[in-house]
């Protein structure tokens, strides 16, 4: 199940899951993955073709979003630092 919350101007989906957990995910949009991450456009979409960045997945026939615990687990992965 997912739902839509409105932060400002920025548009945040959230995907509840019914496990045993109750856990949210939390979705980001590409300008919101630049913003946490520090890269641009052009290096988030090379980094992905060269297999070094998360992909995203589709979320509507012309829009993706990114996992907050992917890019969370691949800033951690390098220390923090884009």
């Amino acid at each position: 199940m997912c739902s839509t919350e409105i932060h400002g101007s920025s548009e945040v989906l959230k995907e509840t899951n019914t496990s045993p957990h109750d856990q949210t995910e939390t979705f980001l949009r590409r300008h919101e993955v630049e913003k946490l991450t520090g890269l641009g456009r052009s290096t988030i979409y090379l980094w992905m073709r060269q297999g070094h960045f998360p992909r995203p997945f589709k979320i509507g026939p012309r829009a993706v979003a990114w996992k907050r615990s992917s890019i969370q687990a691949w800033m951690d992965q390098r220390g923090g630092a884009a």
